[in-house]
Parts: structure tokens; C-alpha cells; sequence
């Protein structure tokens, strides 16, 4: 029998939201390799139907040894399969070829993957002429899946819940940096809040640890399940709330969020924030950001939609 794998290493975060999305509204057999920390946050997102492979190549780790190294990979699959992948990465192609011997590898985003790193392949993006690529899109284009049924399992679901604000990023550079002014203007207005972070997340100035609960897996998903209206920077927690339906508002700086955006969240973008694949040249530092849209442009968003 032929099965379909949705072949695709995860890093640091669940950027891959946009391959689970798709992977949801797939029939028959569909497999995920990934990190194995990511299995259980997954198992609750996706059918159980849906296979996980336990994957880690080290040139996707942020402390990674090399950019080439691919380390010991052993065939995951030897028998045929469909390996798919969206990133156009060379050495994905190369990692998916020893996972799955006898897979038929089909893999999109050739023409996108150089410009993340290269600023002269990047130019016709961020001048504006070339569109960049959503990467929800991509994946429901490359799958053979209607972008519109996508939309609808990422429908806003309402909830009667807090504000809940997520801090987001290990690296402050990445972070919203006004959180606590943002937290101050809701409960000004009444509205009850709640500040999420990951175990390894960076606090905002001004924000202490008795004013976050760390959560993850089953309480992370409970918790923006149950928010009357998330807030967050363009992270995990962005693309879970995607997924689950929440009311979303995403405050972007960092990266082009344009190839990033899951269907149905709001966008307060930055004028600053690139307009191609290359991320700003800070974005692996700690250092706190200018240009950062203003609570009140952030809360307007909202409020006036």
C-alpha cells in the first residue's frame, strides 16, 4: 500500500503549523517525521490516524554543529512512499533521501529557499516585485488541498475567556517589547488578562514571573482555546491559535509575515518589518527592537474591526 508522508524537520518552534494544518484534512495514511518533542503537543492537534516519525538532523538545531552536517541517518521507510516538502532545501532533499530509500520525493520552494540567506536573490522580493509565498499555500497547493477548507478548519471559534497575551521568542530581538503597557491598556478597559510563556521564553521588561504562567501541550491548547482574544508576536503560539480558531492579532517586526500568516488571524505590522524572506539582520540577537507598532495600534486591530 502507498502511503503519503509529509516529510518536514522541525526546529526551534512549531513553525510547521502550516504543515499540520494541511496534514489534518488529508485522508488515508499520512506520516509526520519531527523532532520527537514536538509528539505530544502534535497528538493533540492531529487526527490519530496520523503517524509520527522521530527525526532530528543536526543542521536544524539552534545550536547546530554544522549548516551541512546531516549526522547518522538511518532509512525510516523502506518501503515506497511520498515524501513531501515545501522548504526547497537541498539538504532536506539529501536527509529524505536516506529516511526514505525508495520514496518518491516531491518538493516545492526551490526558488524561495536561496533567498531567505542570499540579500541579491532576495531583491526582487523585498523591492515588491515578486510576491513572497504564504507558506499555508504552499503546503495545501503541494498536497492537493482546496486553500479554502484549510480557511475553514482555521475559522474563528468564539470564546468568552481572557485577553491572553504570549509573550513569545527566546530571543528578545523577536519579542513584543511593550507587553506590559499592552496588558495595562486592557485592563483599563476591563478586560481581564492573561500573560502565556514558554518554559524557555525571555521576559518582557516590566513583566515579572509571577505575572506569566509557563504552559505547554495540553495547557497551552486549553488556555488559547479558552481566550476571548489572543495577542502574540509571529510564533508558535501564533500558529496554534491559527489552528485552533482563535481570535488572533499578530504583531509583526521581524520577519515578513506575509509568508508566515495562518488563515483568519489579524495582522498590526511594523514599517520596519521586512518585506522579503530575509529576516531583519538582528533577529538571533537579544537585543529589544525599535518600530514596533504601539499597543493603542495594536488593541485598534481589535477594537475597531
Amino acid at each position: 500500500r502507498r502511503h503519503t508522508r509529509y516529510w518536514r524537520d522541525w526546529s526551534s518552534d512549531v513553525c510547521s503549523s502550516d504543515l499540520v494544518a494541511t496534514a489534518r484534512e488529508m485522508t488515508g495514511s499520512v506520516r509526520l517525521a519531527c523532532q520527537e518533542k514536538w509528539h505530544a503537543l502534535l497528538r493533540l492537534l492531529l487526527p490519530p490516524t496520523t503517524g509520527l516519525i522521530p527525526v532530528t538532523l543536526p543542521y536544524t538545531l539552534r545550536d547546530k554543529p554544522s549548516r551541512w552536517r546531516r549526522g547518522p541517518v538511518r532509512a525510516m521507510e523502506t518501503g515506497p512512499c511520498e515524501v513531501l516538502s515545501i522548504r526547497g532545501d537541498p539538504r532536506d532533499w539529501l536527509a529524505a533521501r536516506d529516511l526514505f530509500p525508495r520514496g518518491k520525493i516531491r518538493m516545492s520552494g526551490w526558488c524561495q529557499f536561496g533567498p531567505h540567506y542570499t540579500r541579491l536573490l532576495d531583491w526582487p522580493f523585498a523591492t515588491g516585485l515578486v510576491p513572497v509565498r504564504n507558506r499555508y499555500r504552499a503546503w495545501a497547493e503541494l498536497a492537493g488541498v482546496p486553500f479554502a477548507r484549510l480557511e475553514e478548519s482555521c475559522r474563528v471559534k468564539p470564546a468568552t475567556g481572557p485577553v491572553v497575551i504570549h509573550v513569545g521568542a527566546s530571543r528578545r530581538s523577536r519579542q513584543y517589547p511593550h507587553v506590559r503597557a499592552l496588558r495595562d491598556d486592557l485592563r483599563s478597559r476591563g478586560e481581564p488578562v492573561q500573560l502565556l510563556a514558554a518554559p524557555g521564553d525571555l521576559l518582557p521588561a516590566g513583566i515579572e514571573e509571577a505575572d506569566v504562567s509557563r504552559v505547554t501541550d495540553k495547557a497551552l491548547l486549553d488556555a488559547l482555546t479558552q481566550a476571548k482574544l489572543v495577542i502574540t508576536n509571529d510564533s508558535a503560539s501564533m500558529h496554534l491559535a491559527g489552528l485552533l480558531g482563535c481570535r488572533t492579532v499578530v504583531v509583526a517586526r521581524v520577519t515578513n509575515i506575509a509568508e508566515w500568516r495562518p488563515p483568519g488571524v489579524q495582522v498590526v505590522a511594523s514599517p520596519q518589518m521586512p518585506r522579503g524572506y530575509r529576516k531583519d539582520s538582528r533577529s538571533n540577537t537579544d537585543l529589544v527592537l525599535e518600530g514596533w507598532p504601539t499597543p493603542a495600534e495594536v488593541l485598534a486591530a481589535h477594537f475597531n474591526s
